[in-house]
């Protein structure tokens, strides 16, 4: 069993207590980590304070957004920018708050803590970062951002037909080709890879796993 910062009951009688997404995440990466493991509930770093950070020595470091949203009343446009449907208040994306927990702890830590060999792309690798929907499903997830990819995808095989019919030169299908791209991984990426529900807790996991 994994080591909780602050333990269970301290957790349990905070100021703030724990959401109940928060608490079922906690109790479930409790059990599934083994003792050498940390986890920290809303630790705090220079300001800010991530819900869950998962840290093991030499193994690297996992951060999680917990979201108790039901998806159903939300969307997400082609660029990526969450909307509440009911007034349509635009919202700062849960996975761009869990990178900028993570550029965060990267930048403190490699700038305080840790040898400037070690400020590259493979210490930044080793910190993986995660959003947890506790009322949502692969299902809920996929129907939220359909729309969005498939409007990308329909724009990268419009631009594809533009330049082989010879209606956009090339240099503007390249660049098209690249921003839209880009547009469709960052979607792909959060839609799937980084995003975790209760169906499939198990991705949760150390970079090197």
């Amino acid at each position: 069993m994994a080591r909780l910062n602050p333990s269970m009951e301290q957790v349990m009688r905070g100021k703030q207590p724990p959401t109940e997404g928060e608490l079922h995440l906690l109790r479930y990466l409790q059990e599934r980590f083994d003792p050498e493991t940390e986890i920290y509930f809303q630790p705090c770093f220079n300001g800010d304070r991530p819900d869950i950070v998962i840290m093991k020595k030499d193994v690297g470091v996992i951060i999680i957004e917990v979201k108790d949203w039901n998806l159903a009343h939300y969307c997400v446009d082609e660029s990526n920018q969450w909307t509440l449907l009911n007034g349509g208040h635009a919202l700062r994306s849960p996975f761009a708050q869990a990178f900028h927990y993570k550029n965060t702890f990267f930048n403190i830590h490699v700038n305080g803590l840790l040898e400037k060999s070690l400020k590259n792309e493979s210490f930044y690798n080793i910190i993986n970062v995660f959003v947890y929907f506790h009322k949502g499903t692969k299902t809920t997830l996929a129907d939220l951002y359909a729309p969005a990819i498939g409007a990308i995808k329909v724009k990268i095989d419009d631009n594809h037909s533009a330049r082989a019919t010879n209606q956009k030169p090339q240099d503007r299908y390249d660049k098209d080709r690249e921003h839209l791209g880009k547009k469709l991984r960052r979607l792909e990426r959060d839609s799937s890879m980084l995003s975790v529900t209760s169906e499939n807790l198990k991705k949760i996991a150390f970079r090197s796993s």
